[in-house]
């Protein structure tokens, strides 16, 4: 449940959300999942941040980077992972990030180009990114349903890619936590070890 599991990341001084990238953290290392060093990827609501009214998408993404090796207790893991997401979701933190978008965007060449050339550019670019996104966390947050619609929970699925072969979809109704890992593999390692982790900890989920 939300609170079982709140109480648990709050019991350690931190988010709900650092709770299970940490958590997921020390799983990806304990399992030696893909290369190191491991990156969690979580997306950020921006216009929890900054005032907007655009019905457009107002989000990205920051980086969480583990060292496997150096990950092998669950608290230093849960710990490393608040320390990053308080510092890369501090507001002048996105401030920067958001300026350098813009700047980007704004470059004469950009502004002329057709969008097929621009996607075309953006996918050159990614050849060079020397860091890859093991896993993505995305925790949509907490909402509650009216009475007598009958929701008692939501599913929300994260896609998945060829370098992010499993991510971790996380919403919340009333009290009800869904967890939903999304695959493109056979094994199913990653959610028992989580699940196990989560258990060891004190929390509880339910299949």
């Amino acid at each position: 449940s939300y609170s079982e599991i709140g109480k648990l990341a709050k019991e350690r001084g931190v988010t709900f959300t650092a709770f299970l990238s940490g958590v997921m953290a020390y799983t990806l290392a304990k399992l030696n999942y893909g290369k190191n060093p491991l990156i969690v990827l979580v997306p950020v609501n921006l216009r929890a941040v900054f005032p907007s009214k655009t019905m457009r998408n107002f989000a990205t993404f920051v980086r969480l980077t583990f060292n496997g090796e150096k990950c092998g207790d669950v608290e230093e893991c849960i710990k490393e992972a608040s320390i990053q997401l308080t510092k890369t979701t501090n507001p002048e933190e996105l401030k920067k990030m958001i300026g350098t978008t813009v700047r980007t965007e704004k470059t004469l060449l950009l502004k002329i180009a057709p969008l097929w050339v621009k996607m075309m550019i953006a996918k050159f670019f990614r050849l060079f990114l020397k860091s890859r996104q093991t896993l993505i966390i995305s925790n949509l947050g907490r909402f509650n349903t009216p009475d007598g619609i009958g929701v008692e929970k939501a599913i929300f699925n994260v896609n998945v890619s060829k370098n992010a072969k499993t991510n971790l979809g996380v919403v919340t109704v009333g009290d009800t936590v869904a967890l939903s890992f999304t695959k493109s593999m056979v094994e199913n390692d990653v959610a028992l070890v989580f699940a196990d982790t989560i258990k060891m900890l004190g929390g509880k989920l339910n299949n």
